[in-house]
């Protein structure tokens, strides 16, 4: 879904002014309206090679990068995915305009980043965790439509009408890894996030409870073959983290510690069909004040 429908923008307009954006990134007055022009990357960071030879190494390759795209395959490739979530129903910016190497989207208001940055200032614990819940609620909705993301981060995510919708499809991860996988790493990303930054200790599993309740049953089961793969991994984070916890690492230690917690209960728990399910896990020491800049 996106949002209200409006009259036709001038196509001549809206290529004249993305040809007078000075960034790859950048929103710009069209009339009484925001607009983003995003330009598609000509050439790749050194970063990205680094990436793919280090993934190499990482338990079935979940976390290799997609093939890259830049230039004109890159914006038309996004327009392709951002179309597709738009026909599942999921809400995805207006694509206003699609160019040789570019994109003119429709503005969806604060992330959800943003929003959670707000709730954190104020204290809003009740809000704050109730917007990771529905991110939750809207993976999973994209995973039962038979799609992926990538990257689903809360920068990549806006709320419209208390739904969670999703932008910034520059990653294809099909071209590097089956459905299911690619769907098992969007539930790891999403749950680094939900896992770090959640204000109260019920949250995660409330979240957890979300996205299974759609979550195709396959893609459950590849995330549990992935966590028990990766327990090398996490150990080798473990103990990183004693000399230096960055921000990803911080996430990707709270996001497994949980979601292997979740899936040692769930064996243990498999069973026994009245035993309940839960996760014998205590979200991050220190939790987040109003100068928090955990999500940066």
């Amino acid at each position: 879904m996106t949002g209200p429908q409006t009259e036709p923008l001038n196509v001549i307009e809206l290529a004249a002014l993305a040809s007078r954006a000075q960034k790859r990134i950048q929103s710009l007055a069209f009339g009484d309206r925001k607009v983003w022009v995003k330009k598609a990357v000509k050439q790749l960071h050194p970063g990205h090679y680094a990436h793919a030879a280090m993934s190499i190494v990482l338990p079935r390759s979940i976390y290799r990068p997609s093939p890259p795209e830049v230039g004109e395959a890159a914006s038309r490739g996004e327009a392709q995915r951002l179309r597709a979530f738009q026909a599942k129903g999921i809400d995805v910016p207006d694509l206003l305009y699609e160019g040789a190497g570019l994109l003119v989207l429709g503005d969806c208001g604060p992330t959800v980043e943003r929003r959670l940055k707000e709730f954190r200032s104020q204290g809003a614990a009740v809000a704050h965790d109730a917007l990771l819940v529905a991110m939750a609620h809207g993976m999973a909705a994209v995973h039962a439509a038979g799609l992926v993301h990538g990257r689903p981060h809360p920068r990549d995510m806006f709320l419209r009408e208390g739904r969670v919708g999703f932008m910034d499809f520059e990653q294809n991860p099909l071209r590097a890894m089956s459905l299911v996988r690619a769907q098992a790493r969007d539930a790891l990303f999403l749950f680094g996030f939900v896992a770090d930054l959640a204000m109260m200790p019920e949250t995660p599993m409330r979240a957890w409870e979300a996205w299974t309740s759609r979550a195709p049953l396959e893609t459950r089961r590849q995330l549990g073959r992935t966590l028990k793969g990766m327990k090398l991994l996490m150990s080798a984070g473990r103990l990183a983290s004693r000399f230096k916890l960055g921000a990803d690492l911080r996430r990707f230690l709270a996001g497994t510690g949980f979601l292997s917690s979740v899936q040692e209960n769930l064996e243990e728990s498999s069973g026994n069909a009245t035993a309940p399910v839960r996760a014998d896990w205590a979200p991050s020491a220190g939790k987040m004040d109003g100068n928090d800049n955990r999500t940066r």
